[in-house]
Parts: C-alpha cells; sequence; structure tokens
C-alpha cells in the first residue's frame, strides 16, 4: 500500500535528525569598576604611575574614583573624585606635590592637599612652599581657581614672623585696616583685639582716616581723652586696659622701632619708656616713620589694647603695655 502523505517514512525505516542552530558566540562585558588597577596620568607634563580604584567605562576611569601616583621624581599626586574621559573632572580632593601658585606677586612651588575642581585648587586648602628668599610657609584657606584667594592664614617658619589671618586676593593679603592691626598680635608682645575696642573702632572711621598721624598738637582725639588714667596706673590695674578709651601720654622715649606693610597697611612698631625706663611699652602708629632713633622723644594720643610680655634682649621676661596711637608729635632732640 502506498503512503497518501508526501514525506510519509516507509515503514521500519530510521526517522532522519533533526538540525540544531548553531550557537552566537557570547560576548565578555566589559568591567566596569576595578580595584587597584595599574594606572598612568600625565599632569603638569609630568606622568604619574600608580594604582586606581573606582568606576570605568570603556577601560579608563569614568565617574567616581581614587588615584595615586608617583613621577620618577617621588612627587605624589592623588585624586579622589570625578573622572570623565580617563582624567580628573569634577569636584574632588587633590594632593599633589610641585603643585605652582603666586604669592605676594612671586611664583612659589609646594605641596597642595585640599579641595579642586578638574585637579585645580578650589575651596579649602592647605599650601606648603617656600618663597624667594627659601623661607617656609604654610597657607590654610580658600582657593579661588588655583590661587590663594578669599579668608585664609598664613604662617612662616621664621622668627620675628607675624601670622598672617584674613583677606587674601589672587595670591596676595589684603587685609582691612583692623584686619592687619589684629595681625601685630600675633608677635610679641602678643595682644587680640577685644569687642568693645573692634567696637570703638569701627564705630569712630574717622580718627583712622587721617593723611597724616603726626599731628599730635592739632589732636581729633583730644575731645575723647581719659585723663584720669596714667602709665602706672594702667601697670598697676591691668583690668583697666579693656576698656576703649584715650589718653595722652608726653615725654616717651624710643628705645628701637621697625616699620610693617600688611597689605595697603603701614604700621610703626615703636618699643618705648617713660622718662625714668620704669614701664615697657610698644606703641602701634598707623604710619610709616623711618629714621627714628633710640633716646628719641615722642608725645602721643594713646589707646591701651592689652597688658602683655615680651622678651628683652638680655632675656628677661616683663610686662608691656601695649598701646595704639591714634596720634604723634615725634620730636628731633634727644
Amino acid at each position: 500500500m502506498l503512503c497518501a502523505l508526501a514525506g510519509c517514512a516507509a515503514p521500519g525505516a530510521a526517522p532522519e535528525p533533526t538540525a540544531s542552530p548553531t550557537p552566537e558566540p557570547t560576548a565578555t562585558p566589559e568591567p566596569t569598576a576595578a580595584a587597584d588597577m595599574p594606572y598612568a596620568l600625565v599632569w603638569n607634563g609630568l606622568t604619574y604611575t600608580g594604582v586606581y580604584t573606582g568606576a570605568l567605562r570603556g577601560g579608563a576611569p569614568e565617574g567616581e574614583g581614587v588615584f595615586t601616583g608617583v613621577n620618577p621624581a617621588g612627587q605624589v599626586f592623588a585624586w579622589d573624585g570625578g573622572w570623565r574621559g580617563g582624567v580628573p573632572s569634577g569636584e574632588g580632593e587633590l594632593t599633589a606635590d610641585g603643585l605652582t601658585a603666586r604669592l605676594e606677586g612671586e611664583s612659589v612651588t609646594g605641596d597642595y592637599v585640599g579641595r579642586a575642581v578638574d585637579y585645580v585648587p578650589e575651596g579649602e586648602g592647605i599650601f606648603t612652599g617656600a618663597d624667594c628668599d627659601g623661607v617656609v610657609f604654610t597657607y590654610t584657606g580658600h582657593w579661588s581657581a588655583g590661587e590663594m584667594d578669599g579668608e585664609g592664614t598664613l604662617r612662616y617658619d621664621a622668627a620675628n614672623s607675624y601670622v598672617r589671618t584674613g583677606q587674601f586676593t589672587a595670591g596676595t593679603f589684603t587685609p582691612d585696616w583692623v584686619g592687619a592691626l589684629a595681625v601685630l598680635g600675633s608677635f610679641e608682645p602678643e595682644f587680640t583685639l577685644s569687642e568693645t575696642q573692634l567696637a570703638f573702632i569701627g564705630d569712630h572711621p574717622e580718627l583712622w582716616e587721617s593723611e597724616s598721624h603726626l599731628s599730635y598738637l592739632n589732636s581729633a582725639y583730644k575731645r575723647s581723652y581719659n585723663r584720669t588714667l596714667t602709665i602706672r596706673k594702667l601697670f598697676q590695674q591691668p583690668e583697666l586696659v579693656g576698656e576703649p578709651c584715650w589718653i595722652p601720654i608726653n615725654s616717651l622715649r624710643v628705645l628701637r622701632s621697625y616699620v610693617v606693610t600688611l597689605g595697603e597697611h603701614s604700621f610703626t612698631c615703636i618699643t618705648a619708656s617713660e622718662s625714668t625706663y620704669t614701664y615697657a611699652m610698644r606703641v602701634i602708629l598707623p604710619d610709616a616713620v623711618e629714621g627714628l632713633r633710640r633716646g628719641q622723644r615722642f608725645h602721643a594720643s594713646v589707646m591701651p589694647l592689652a597688658m602683655s610680655e615680651y622678651v628683652t634682649v638680655n632675656g628677661q621676661t616683663q610686662p608691656c603695655l601695649v598701646l595704639l596711637a591714634g596720634d604723634a608729635y615725634i620730636s628731633n632732640s634727644f
């Protein structure tokens, strides 16, 4: 009998095998993260070799990640933050040896640790370097576009150096007048302006805007004198120093002096004594006066700032009254 259906197998014949489709090869997925992956980064024209841990895309850092590398000179570059296209991008924490910045108009090189954007200092950071004279310094404060800019503190690792705390602009210390005065208190004899003293100074700007502070005989301070206070009384009752007032002092004698310039503000710092050389004083005059001689006499209208201490040339520590001279007359005779 013939089978009526086409393709019907003859009785007793073996079935034909069914063909199976060939499987497609499986692609190995690209890693999206790495741990301690060897990596090299070029910064400031130098290659830093190290390791990267963080997000990847196309085998390169992309997203958030951490890199620490060293160049052939042993300098470190580290970045903990954003990445794009294999290079730091966006905000992060930067550690960089050999960073170049500007300080008081001079180019300086040092080590930076702090916030950055696109691995350029931006935000709060610490920079340690050396100035053109080789004196080591540390700046702690705000940065903008890779420059010391904003509120900060500059400390020099040197004797007779002032701690500059206040406003910096493009690497230059630019304090206001009160800020510059406060900096003088960072060095011996030390002092801190009280809130009442700051308020008094702020309430009487006309006393600080004179073109010259060497016009004692026509002093604008005379109308606010406290004539009950004397140098002797202030030494005997130092608690009286805190209250803002002006007192006239005659016949002080210069022991030594020097001029300090902080930003746009200059001060003459005079170590002085009264005629009997009993009481030591530091008189701060808001003006630059050069050429003062030991023993030279002067009169001044002064505001007591603090009772402090200083070390004499003989190595002895003694009390010292710090006075702000709003006005002075300096004699040419001894």
